[in-house]
């Protein structure tokens, strides 16, 4: 689901015991548009113990440079409102999904 930059506070303040994964991406980013159909595939997976969201930095840019967004595609894992993981550049699905439960099982 995309969001905007005032939505991705909200989930992020009523995220309590729930995790995001955040999508950061742009429409001209040519990695960002492979990792699309991989980013939907992943929230098949996932949902509904990880909400994931997409954010597009060039019409949220107060969002992403908040985030410390520094290259996209960029995927932050998010619970109780914190960012309890990051990393950058486009993945398959299955690096998506295993990169998300190893961030959360170590967290937890």
């Amino acid at each position: 689901m995309e969001v905007s930059g005032a939505e991705l506070a909200a989930h992020r303040a009523g995220t309590k015991g729930a995790a995001i994964l955040l999508d950061v991406w742009a429409p001209w980013c040519g990695p960002c548009k492979a990792m699309a159909p991989q980013f939907a595939a992943a929230a098949r997976t996932l949902e509904p113990d990880v909400r994931l969201l997409k954010l597009n930095s060039d019409a949220e840019p107060q969002a992403a440079q908040a985030l410390g967004v520094s290259g996209i595609p960029a995927l932050f894992l998010i619970r109780d409102g914190q960012v309890i993981a990051r990393t950058s550049g486009a993945m398959p699905t299955s690096q998506i999904i295993g990169w998300a439960r190893q961030a959360l099982a170590q967290s937890a």
